[in-house]
């Protein structure tokens, strides 16, 4: 689905790179290590995140910077998720 923002530089490939690495089962996790504001968080929401619901793939989002509790953050945007699939909800940020 395509983020209509012209600041917005789309990564598809790349997406498509982390998302069959992911879905293969040779790596449990990626790191994406950058400096601040370099437009982590825009690939992982609109990229990634983008092409795995796309594929029919849930996708969670949590942001643990802003956020006391890492744990409790992760959670409930799983509660949260869960709630919406159960209703048919579930959409792209």
């Amino acid at each position: 689905m395509a983020y209509n923002n012209p600041w917005h530089y789309e990564r598809r490939e790349f997406a498509k790179s982390v998302y069959d690495t992911l879905t293969s089962n040779v790596v449990p996790a990626v790191r994406l290590f950058r400096q601040r504001r370099t437009g982590k968080s825009q690939f992982l929401i609109h990229d990634l995140g983008s092409y795995a619901i796309e594929r029919r793939h849930p996708v969670v989002f949590a942001d643990l910077k802003e956020n006391l509790s890492p744990i409790r953050a992760i959670l409930n945007e799983i509660q949260e998720a869960k709630k919406k699939l159960d209703l048919g909800e579930h959409k792209e940020r």
